[in-house]
Formats: structure tokens, sequence, C-alpha cells
């Protein structure tokens, strides 16, 4: 488990296939995946038997909201994430849980950059991710590095530990 800003990030457990599944299918989260088709429970098990990487259910407040990844594609090392509940959209909720992401990949798997994949129609999740640091390399696809994600930091940690 990480946690910081009265926010858990919890290792994903078999448990929590259902509810991510869910999520995963519902118009809201869907229509901004690469893969928008219906994901059935037994393709939804195949994907969590061969999950390369980190993925951490998102807890406020003993409540399962989203999820969070750093997932092992092709040798490096890709993130993103979603979240259900409405009343923790586009607010300092979504600065504080990719914070703990990036710190845990930065500091505690002392990996030098990340990356992200961006839908073009998903413009608040491109502005979200400049704000942060992530600078786009081609097509969908975003990089932050130590460098930049550090310099957001400094930016940003004041304000996501006072709110």
């Amino acid at each position: 488990m990480l946690s910081e800003y009265g926010i858990n990030l919890l290792l994903l457990q078999e448990e929590d296939l259902e509810l991510i599944r869910f999520w995963r299918n519902s118009d809201k989260i869907k229509k901004y995946a690469k893969n928008q088709n219906y994901i059935t429970k037994n393709m939804h098990k195949q994907w969590f038997e061969n999950i390369k990487g980190y993925y951490f259910i998102i807890q406020i407040n003993n409540k399962k909201i989203g999820l969070i990844w750093l997932g092992n594609v092709d040798n490096y090392y890709e993130s993103g994430f979603y979240i259900y509940e409405n009343k923790y959209l586009n607010n300092i909720y979504s600065y504080k849980i990719v914070t703990i992401l990036h710190k845990f990949a930065f500091y505690k798997l002392n990996l030098e950059e990340i990356y992200c994949e961006i839908l073009e129609n998903n413009k608040r999740a491109i502005r979200f991710n400049k704000s942060l640091g992530f600078q786009k390399v081609e097509g969908i696809k975003y990089k932050l590095t130590k460098e930049n994600f550090e310099k957001s930091l400094n930016k940003f940690e004041t304000i996501l530990k006072k709110y």
C-alpha cells in the first residue's frame, strides 16, 4: 500500500476485479480508453493474470474510487488512471493521486522516465498531464522525466499538503 495526502493506493487484488470491470465498462471511463470494447469477466480475469507492473485501487475515506497503474510495457513503464466517483474529478485529488504514484516510480523504483498514452479527444487529460510535466513524444504518447516530475513537484507540493 502507498499512502499520502489522506489517500491510499491499495495493490489490486482479485476481489477487486468485478468493481474495476464495472468502472472500466462504464461509458464515462471507456470513452477515453484505447480499447473501447466491452470487457467480459473472462477477458478481465486473463488481463489480471498477465499484469506486468503495479496496479492500485485508489481509496479515499475507506471508499474505493478508481484505479491507477504503472504498467511495464515493452521495457518501459506506462502510467494511467481513472476516477469513477465524480466528486473526486477535476480537483486537487487527481494531483495528489498521481503524485503518490510518480513518487513511487521515481524514488522507489528509481525510474528515469515514464510514459502515458492519451487519446486526442481527451483534452482535459492532455492539459492535466502537461501540467505535471509530461511532454508529447509522438501521436498519443507522452513522456515524463524524473527531472520534469521534480520541477512540477516543487510547484505543487505545498498545495498538495495543505488541501
